[in-house]
């Protein structure tokens, strides 16, 4: 399981266990949105600011803090439709 957190962070909790696998900091600003695109990457968003995620070593691996004004509410893995 997967949740955030008021303190600026992303945890990931072992369920079975009640125990924190990782957590991910690194956002200045409370997250306002998440999203699991694979085993490996998630990317969460906040404050004018969104951050690409290894889930695996817990490094953020890209920031992108330009052309946002306010919270990023809403973050969607779209597929690419194969014709």
């Amino acid at each position: 399981m997967i949740y955030l957190s008021h303190a600026h962070m992303i945890k990931q909790l072992k369920c079975s266990i009640c125990e924190f696998l990782k957590i991910l900091r690194g956002h200045a600003k409370d997250i306002s949105s998440i999203a699991i695109i694979s085993d490996e990457i998630l990317i969460s968003g906040s404050y004018c600011e969104i951050k690409v995620w290894d889930v695996e070593s817990g490094t953020c691996l890209q920031t992108f803090n330009d052309g946002h004004t306010h919270y990023i509410r809403s973050i969607v893995q779209i597929s690419t439709i194969k014709k």
